[in-house]
């Protein structure tokens, strides 16, 4: 897969302008140089949650919110890499726009972009109180994107992307879910979840017999695989919707009307993960 060619070209580099250019993300937002310095590289050994995980959703979901429209644009609502930008572009022909609060996974963006002739562009805001003057979009898409957030900020990054959306317009998304239908065993809204210790154990060792495994990553040396697996094992905090119900209501509460919405199973970061896969419409 190219994208996979491209992250490995670009791990090396990402270490660096992940200590020059984080000063506070998502997922940690005091110093999230630990996340996206570490993303690339683990990206590549299979490790983390990414789009491709969802590859014929997106590309369904894709095609079917944009049929008909001459010339879409489409916003990629915070981007741990280019995965998720080029998917979009694999799959229809739109004006993409590359959206995160840190530089990073821009910079990443930029690079590729640049280098393969796409066209995208980037835009450093806060999807917790992005600009009011951005023109509406047809389309927003992220992949596990509101995993970031706490309950009650999901509800407000919801009500915040609907916003940037035309009237009508789609989002298409996935999220983490703590039960399928009928299973009480995951149940907890909103609630923060970290990997038990003998998981984050066997999660750092993944890491290093994977890059054994390929002969090493370009750049990154085998004791470097260890200390950022260790490091995002430690320090990754997401908070999942309780169930399918509990991602109806909020989504409607934000004024979004569910036209799909799947639960499947995925092989998860360090543990087996439901994640539902959500096409919603602005109204």
């Amino acid at each position: 897969m190219a994208v996979l060619e491209w992250l490995e070209g670009f791990a090396a580099e990402t270490l660096l302008l992940a200590e020059a250019k984080c000063r506070g993300g998502y997922p940690d937002r005091g110093e999230c140089s630990w996340y996206h310095g570490a993303w690339p590289t683990l990206r590549v050994l299979g490790l983390v949650s990414n789009p491709y995980w969802h590859w014929h959703f997106y590309r369904a979901a894709f095609v079917q919110a944009l049929d008909g429209i001459a010339h879409p644009n489409v916003l990629v609502l915070g981007a741990a890499d280019f995965s998720m930008p080029y998917l979009v572009q694999e799959s229809v022909a739109a004006d993409i726009t590359v959206s995160d609060i840190c530089d990073t996974p821009l910079a990443l963006s930029r690079r590729l972009s640049g280098q393969q002739g796409f066209g995208w562009r980037t835009l450093q805001l806060d999807a917790r109180n992005p600009p009011r003057d951005l023109s509406p979009v047809d389309m927003v898409t992220m992949d596990a994107f509101l995993t970031r957030f706490a309950q009650a900020e999901k509800r407000s990054v919801l009500d915040r992307t609907k916003s940037l959306l035309k009237a009508g317009g789609r989002m298409v998304t996935t999220v983490r879910l703590g039960e399928l239908e009928g299973d009480q065993s995951k149940s907890g809204s909103g609630l923060s979840y970290q990997s038990n210790e003998d998981r984050r154990i066997w999660f750092v060792e993944r890491a290093e017999s994977r890059a054994h495994e390929r002969g090493g990553i370009r750049g990154v040396s085998a004791e470097r695989v260890r200390g950022l697996a260790e490091a995002y094992t430690r320090d990754m905090k997401s908070y999942r919707f309780a169930n399918s119900d509990d991602v109806r209501s909020t989504f409607i509460s934000a004024g979004f009307s569910i036209e799909s919405l799947e639960c499947v199973v995925v092989p998860g970061e360090s543990e087996e993960a439901i994640y539902g896969r959500v096409v919603a419409r602005s109204i």
